[in-house]
């Protein structure tokens, strides 16, 4: 998201707006909007044969215009659930050539998919994880209908947490369920001499993690 538009654009923006923004093909936002192409209702893509320099080269058909939203593609890579007034969607159910399938008087409320990132380290300014956790949760509602929880620093690879992950599903996101979770996401671990206050960190990290999504 920071890679959107300016801090100014940003500061004012949504979301949902740059989810739903319009096309910038120069052809249907023409100068005094003069051009009648496909996706106005004319007979042809305008850009076929005339200026297509930053029209689409995959999965063009009857219009060439590409989707201008950078929050689009990295949602769709993360299979985020869109979160409207009226219904709950896939974010590839939003889009289709020549518009997306918002209806009238429909608008996006909330991308259903949320995450966020900890990490604890010995200093802040720069250092390894002692322990960290991403979590990525979509919300059906006020409830989790899916959710992927990995932590860091405490695994020779990065650790699933799939004991946390089925006790969130089904659960609103709050400080009762974000303990459980938490507690869950540590459950099968193996204390070692001088490591067992690594438990208490890593369960702390994976609590706030969850909290920091809602």
């Amino acid at each position: 998201a920071h890679k959107v538009g300016t801090p100014e654009l940003r500061n004012q923006g949504t979301i949902a707006g740059n989810l739903c923004q319009e096309v910038r093909c120069l052809y249907y936002r023409g100068n005094n909007n003069c051009f009648y192409c496909f996706r106005k209702g004319g007979t042809i893509c305008l850009a076929v044969p005339g200026n297509s320099t930053f029209n689409a080269i995959l999965g063009g058909q009857v219009c060439f215009a590409v989707c201008p939203s950078d929050t689009a593609i990295a949602l769709s890579a993360l299979n985020a659930t869109i979160v409207t007034n009226k219904r709950t969607m896939p974010i590839a159910d939003l889009y289709i050539v020549l518009k997306n399938t918002l209806e009238q008087g429909e608008i996006i409320t909330a991308s259903g998919t949320k995450q966020a990132f900890l990490k604890y380290a010995l200093r802040k300014s720069f250092d390894f994880a002692v322990a960290s956790a991403a979590v990525s949760l979509t919300m059906s509602g006020t409830s989790v209908s899916d959710c992927r929880i990995f932590m860091g620093g405490v695994a020779p690879i990065p650790y699933r947490a799939t004991d946390a992950e089925a006790g969130l599903k089904g659960k609103s996101v709050d400080d009762a369920s974000a303990t459980a979770a938490g507690t869950a996401a540590v459950s099968k671990a193996v204390k070692l001499p001088n490591n067992a206050w690594l438990v208490q960190v890593a369960k702390t990290m994976v609590k706030r993690a969850i909290l920091a999504t809602a």
